[in-house]
């Protein structure tokens, strides 16, 4: 008759093999193998079980956690709209087509009210010194949006003016910026998140028309074409900043931000 072997308990040791892992088996191994080999056998060999198991465990966890924050700081850099390329300080173009004359004369703030400028352009709404006049009393008072809607009316009597596309591209990045910080300071609420990135993004678009109608009048100049660039990848626009940025190291493949816009690059495919 054969008779039924009872199969080996951790019992007590089941603690240590939870809180030890391997170690907890061998300690009970060495404790149990003079008295009861097949459970110390058992205990030893749950504890290289536990161990392998729990090991397993925190490597998911881990590469869990990783993969969370490594998605968390991409979309949180994506959604600042913070650029890869650190914007260098650069002078706004200097006008060289036939708008040049009158763009040195607009820049020149000939005075006058808020109200008297207002006066004059409702007498004359294509009086383009006038525009340019407003937009600059806007800017002296830090008024970015009226100042921005003035120089767009200019920029649309004066086409071809690029001093006044340049810093109308300027005057949007500087909106951008606000929109950034409003959206780092939005904190935990989605809504508010939201809506300033949405407005963070509308205002790098317009920032990127202006660049481009400036890169239309001057292809040749590197200065427009790394902030159009610049522009362009800040507002995910990766095809426009693509091209920029190739154009600006075709045309200055020596200049100092040279590597970082190369290294820009790879991140655009």
């Amino acid at each position: 008759m054969a008779v039924n072997q009872e199969k080996p308990r951790l019992g007590g040791w089941a603690v240590a093999v939870v809180l030890l892992g391997l170690l907890g088996g061998a300690i009970g191994y060495f404790d149990l193998r003079h008295k009861d080999q097949p459970r110390a056998d058992h205990v030893l060999k749950w504890g290289l079980i536990w161990t392998v198991i729990s090991v397993g465990v925190w490597l998911v966890l881990v590469t869990v956690l990783v993969l969370a924050i490594a998605w968390a700081v991409g979309s949180g850099s994506r959604s600042s709209g913070i650029a890869l390329v650190t914007s260098p300080v650069v002078t706004a173009a200097q006008p060289t087509t036939t708008d040049a004359t009158a763009s040195q004369n607009a820049f020149a703030y000939t005075g006058g009210s808020e109200n008297e400028l207002k006066a004059k352009l409702a007498a004359n709404p294509q009086d383009s010194q006038a525009w340019r006049d407003l937009a600059t009393f806007y800017e002296q008072k830090q008024q970015t949006k009226q100042a921005i809607g003035a120089l767009s009316r200019y920029v649309a009597l004066r086409p071809n003016d690029q001093g006044a596309l340049a810093e109308l591209g300027n005057q949007w990045g500087t909106i951008a910026t606000g929109y950034s910080n409003d959206y780092t300071a939005a904190g935990q609420s989605p809504a508010k998140k939201q809506a300033a990135y949405s407005h963070y993004l509308t205002a790098e678009r317009n920032a990127e028309t202006a660049y481009k109608k400036l890169v239309r009048l001057d292809p040749s100049d590197a200065t427009t074409q790394l902030q159009l660039g610049q522009a362009a990848q800040s507002a995910a626009d990766k095809a426009v900043a693509r091209a920029a940025f190739l154009t600006f190291l075709r045309l200055t493949p020596n200049d100092p931000i040279a590597p970082q816009v190369r290294q820009t690059l790879r991140s655009l495919h």
